[in-house]
């Protein structure tokens, strides 16, 4: 595990820190890798629920990576843009759904599955502001 910086200063028992002396700390500088290719977007549904991921998280997408198995995937099919785990299964394509309400998507010609980019990091909101 990473340790930061910024860790270490809120980890002094009774430290009383000023907001405007802890250092700056980017989320773009830790979740993104390649700004050229990486695109945010929402997660529309509840699709990946069983793999931590929420409707209305923040999907960090990745278009230079390519898809592996294991991977969560933004694919386009004909209902618009998915967000997916990809499986090869027993050399199929499938692009499975984290929760029982949604079905897997069994990928039968794999010239027509366009797969938009890798998710990397997911960012959620816990309080709303």
């Amino acid at each position: 595990m990473e340790i930061f910086e910024e860790d270490l200063l809120f980890a002094r028992a009774g430290a009383e820190i000023p907001a405007q002396s802890l250092p700056a700390l980017s989320l773009d500088s830790h979740l993104i890798k390649r700004s050229e290719s990486t695109f945010f977007m929402r997660a529309g549904s509840g699709a990946l629920s069983g793999f931590g991921i929420l409707k209305g998280d923040i999907l960090v997408v990745d278009r230079a990576l390519d898809a592996a198995d294991g991977a969560i995937v933004v694919a386009y099919t004909k209902k618009g843009f998915i967000a997916r785990k990809y499986s090869i299964n027993g050399g199929q394509i499938e692009l499975v759904s984290g929760n029982p309400d949604f079905k897997t998507l069994k990928v039968c010609d794999v010239s027509k599955l366009r797969i938009f980019g890798v998710v990397t990091a997911v960012a959620r909101q816990i309080v709303s502001i």
